[in-house]
């Protein structure tokens, strides 16, 4: 699991590429626990911040995407791709 420096040096990495940034699509693993990360589809990203082992984004909506890394998980940017090839792929936003 990622350790607090780890968790906060992942959100500076991330914060220029999201912020500023709109959700235009949106898809989640079907399990519960993925679920609501589509629901993000149409919002803006207006700020990425980190609270405990969390990273949150938050929306132009009043609302907030709640990412945690789990045991081995992580967040990247990637263009010009239409789906995931990688299986353990949880949830992706296209922005």
């Amino acid at each position: 699991m990622p350790e607090l420096p780890e968790v906060d040096t992942i959100r500076r990495q991330l914060v220029g590429g999201l912020v500023g940034r709109q959700v235009v699509a949106a898809w989640a693993h079907p399990s519960a626990k993925f679920s609501d990360a589509p629901t993000a589809l149409g919002a803006g990203i207006e700020s990425l911040t980190r609270r405990g082992k969390y990273l949150i984004a938050g929306l132009d909506d009043d609302r907030e995407l709640i990412v945690h890394l789990g045991m081995t998980g992580s967040l990247r940017i990637v263009d010009g791709v239409d789906e995931p090839t990688d299986a353990y792929v949880r949830a992706w936003w296209d922005l």
